[in-house]
Parts: structure tokens; C-alpha cells; sequence
């Protein structure tokens, strides 16, 4: 189950991460297979995560999707960021981006 910021429960839906992963590497030429291997990570370390206890919350769902997004795709990665984290000025692209390369203007 999924914990949402709500607090609402749900099943978690492996095709729901795939929607936002497919909407983040649109037009990025990111091979079949990489996306689904990030898939298929994405729910083995979530499963992995949620244990006896068997839920996450989304937060913890999102931060894993750009875990396993970063090494195939950082376009993909601030993509994604930018939907689950909200981002809804040009600052918060920009830290995000400074935040990866490691620079602070």
C-alpha cells in the first residue's frame, strides 16, 4: 500500500509510476528496455522498502523513481522533479539543476 500526503491508501500501481516515467522521457530517445528496467528496479526496491509492514509512502515512491531516473536520463530526472516536486517558478528548476552539478551560483 501507498501512503499518500493525504493520508490516503492505496495499492501500489507500478503502471502509475510508468505513466510519469513515459511522460519525462517523451522525445528523449531513451530505449524500451532502460525504461523498463527502471521499472522493474523502481518496484523491486519499493516492495524491497515496504517489507512486513507492506506500505510506502509517495514520497518514498517519487524519490526512488529519480534514484533510478538520474543515471539513465538527467533531462528525465528534472522532468519528473518538476511534476512530483511541484516546481512552479524558473528558481526552483534552476536549484534543482545547480543541486545535480554540484554549482551554487
Amino acid at each position: 500500500m501507498v501512503i499518500k500526503k493525504d493520508g490516503r491508501h492505496q495499492p501500489f500501481d507500478i503502471s502509475k509510476v510508468e505513466r510519469g516515467i513515459r511522460q519525462c522521457t517523451e522525445k528523449l530517445s531513451i530505449p524500451q528496455g532502460d525504461i523498463d528496467s527502471i521499472l522493474r528496479k523502481i518496484e523491486d526496491n519499493i516492495y524491497d522498502l515496504a517489507g512486513a509492514k507492506n506500505t510506502v509512502t509517495s514520497k518514498e515512491v517519487g524519490e526512488e523513481t529519480l534514484r533510478q531516473l538520474y543515471p539513465v536520463s538527467p533531462v528525465a530526472y528534472v522532468r519528473f522533479a518538476s511534476v512530483y516536486r511541484a516546481f512552479d517558478d524558473l528558481d526552483q528548476f534552476i536549484e534543482e539543476i545547480e543541486s545535480l552539478t554540484g554549482h551554487q551560483s
